[in-house]
């Protein structure tokens, strides 16, 4: 059993290689699954997490959100471990799910800016706006440069017509991610609005 259980360790390890450098990601993927099934005792979480980024980088958001939560039952403390979840749930567009584990993550670590700004954008693209200013806003208050919260901000603030505030925040936007049709868009509306 013991030589059974390290031959499966070792193809985990060297699936997981494959899988940051792999030219077909989805081989690899399988290829860790299929280690990690093989092992009878209990991987670390960051085995699972480290899949679950994998199958959120080929868009399958389902399968990685049963990596987190495996990850999380080895880790249930882990602010990464809910805020990955949530991020998966959040492109499932699985609103009220991404909430809840954003807001685990938050109970765990309060200033974790990537599950404050999560939770921004889930509050953002459900319509609350105001909140997600405010949840942006707490999220650079830890990483002044985080663009995905500058990006949300200033999205949300134009969301609420508050152009002029929002300006600043398209540009900063723009700065950290040139090639963001987002922004560049985002800018082009929120400066029209200000002409017209």
């Amino acid at each position: 059993m013991g030589e059974e259980l390290a031959g499966a360790r070792a193809k985990l390890e060297e699936a997981l290689t494959a899988l940051r450098e792999a030219d077909a990601p989805p081989a690899a993927v399988r290829s860790a699954e299929l280690a990690l099934a093989a092992l009878d005792a209990k991987p670390r979480s960051d085995a699972y997490m480290s899949v679950g980024l994998a199958l959120e980088d080929e868009g399958r958001y389902d399968v990685a959100c049963d990596f987190y939560l495996e990850a999380l039952q080895r880790e249930p403390t882990s602010a990464m471990g809910w805020t990955n979840l949530g991020e998966a749930r959040r492109k499932l567009h699985r609103w009220g799910a991404a909430l809840d584990a954003y807001d685990k993550a938050l109970e765990h670590q309060p200033t974790y800016p990537w599950a404050l700004a999560g939770r921004a954008e889930a509050l953002r693209m459900t319509g609350r706006a105001e909140q997600a200013v405010t949840g942006f806003e707490r999220a650079l208050e830890q990483a002044p440069d985080h663009a995905f919260a500058v990006l949300g901000l200033a999205a949300a603030l134009s969301e609420l017509g508050r152009q002029r505030h929002a300006l600043p925040w398209w540009e900063k936007a723009i700065a950290l991610q040139p090639d963001s049709g987002f922004a560049s868009d985002g800018l082009a509306r929120c400066r029209k609005s200000l002409e017209g």
